[in-house]
């Protein structure tokens, strides 16, 4: 839940891979579980404006006891300003075997991310 209004600036990738970990989607070493069902949800991305008590993310995870910190080390990973924010594109380029090209972005025109 959103502790404030305004524009997410940005997330914090390696909190929220911690989290991951803590949940259990992820883990530490190979010799550790994975658990499929474990996973973090965002509502929304970088860039957009949100208000106070919006819903920034669920967290799915059958680790009762941890919920409480996972909670709250996803809503310290997101930034936040009063102004609008430019990002950049969620896809730059494209590698294949021929090189690098730039992406095409009006191929996501026709696609809801919601």
């Amino acid at each position: 839940i959103s502790p404030k209004k305004g524009f997410i600036t940005s997330i914090d990738a390696l909190e929220i891979g911690l989290v991951g970990v803590l949940i259990g989607a992820g883990r530490k070493s190979i010799d550790e579980s994975v658990d499929f069902s474990a996973g973090i949800w965002f509502h929304i991305r970088p860039g957009q404006y949100v208000e106070n008590g919006q819903v920034l993310a669920t967290i799915y995870t059958e680790r009762n006891t941890v919920v409480a910190n996972a909670t709250k080390s996803v809503i310290d990973a997101f930034s936040f300003s009063e102004k609008e924010v430019t990002t950049p594109p969620l896809i730059a380029s494209i590698v294949t075997k021929d090189g690098v090209r730039e992406f095409d972005h009006s191929l996501l025109e026709s696609i809801k991310f919601d």
